[in-house]
């Protein structure tokens, strides 16, 4: 459910063109765990293995909990375009997004934190809010914009812009409704016939180690950075045109941007790469042969 209003107003005063205006909006969405998992998954390698039941995977949800997810969104934005000659204009404007955070309205919401030394805790942080902070209360977003005629003949233009841009994350909850202890999801590895379905509350089979064999079941966690930043992107441009003919222009122009604060999926679990400080070499997995050793000081 999504509930917006926004209003805007405009004003005309002499070289002056000013706007201003206020956008809202209220989110609701109610899930029961992961779309994707919370019927299952399952995948095949070809058809052959389809038809003798022998998966690759299978993703599912044993026990799934309805979560109501929930986040307010404003934004307000002033601008005045000025014309300081007849042939040059100039827009300067500012806007301002912010949100209320992701929460889950009876205070369900899970999601993984992270200790002093930056390793993940086994245990989720549970409560109202999704996020340990809100980085997303004021996301102040300049823009500035030029046009000039340098004859007054209006054979010639030139343009230039300068603009930051956040992409509010209003839909989190595909990476935070499969989490303990609401909605664990677990990857499991055995023919399907030999377990499904599952019944409410039946305990899925053990986790798969080098001791346990088929049936069993690997947990597959996911989630978002606690304390996420907003993914933003800053956009510039310039341009020249000019007419030729009556019919005829010529255009050159140059447009750049640079995103930054982007999410990203890392597996938490994995080795960090080490410099090997070994004068004899360390035996780090080979780079010549399945027994060799890496140098130090790679």
């Amino acid at each position: 459910n999504f509930f917006t209003g926004a209003d805007d107003v405009h004003l005309i005063k002499g070289s002056h063109s000013l706007s201003a205006g206020l956008w809202i909006q209220r989110i609701q969405a109610n899930t029961s765990g992961a779309p994707s998992n919370t019927t299952g998954s399952v995948g095949y390698t070809t058809l052959i293995t389809f038809l003798q039941d022998l998966p690759t995977s299978f993703v599912g949800i044993p026990d799934s909990t309805p979560l109501g997810w929930r986040s307010t969104e404003a934004a307000w934005y002033v601008q005045d375009e000025i014309k300081l000659k007849p042939n040059l204009t100039l827009r300067l404007g500012l806007r301002d997004e912010m949100t209320t955070g992701y929460s889950e309205a009876s205070g369900r919401c899970a999601n993984y934190i992270f200790d002093a030394n930056g390793i993940i805790e086994a245990d989720p942080l549970i409560g109202a809010s999704c996020l340990t902070q809100n980085n997303a209360i004021a996301l102040w977003q300049p823009r500035v914009g030029l046009a000039w005629d340098p004859t007054g003949t209006g054979t010639w233009a030139v343009r230039a812009g300068f603009g930051i841009y956040n992409d509010l994350q209003d839909n989190l909850s595909f990476k935070l409704a499969n989490l303990p202890p609401f909605n664990a999801t677990q990857s499991f590895t055995a023919p399907l016939l030999s377990f499904i379905p599952i019944p409410g509350g039946t305990q899925p089979p053990p986790s798969c180690s080098p001791t346990q064999g088929q049936p069993c079941s690997i947990f597959t966690p996911s989630g978002v950075e606690p304390n996420m930043h907003t993914p933003t992107v800053q956009e510039w441009s310039f341009t020249v045109e000019r007419e030729i003919t009556k019919d005829l222009m010529l255009q050159v122009g140059y447009v750049g941007s640079q995103a930054y604060h982007l999410p990203v999926f890392i597996d938490e679990n994995a080795a960090q790469p080490q410099v090997c400080a070994n004068p004899a070499g360390c035996a780090s997995g080979g780079t010549a042969g399945a027994k060799a050793t890496v140098p130090a000081g790679t």
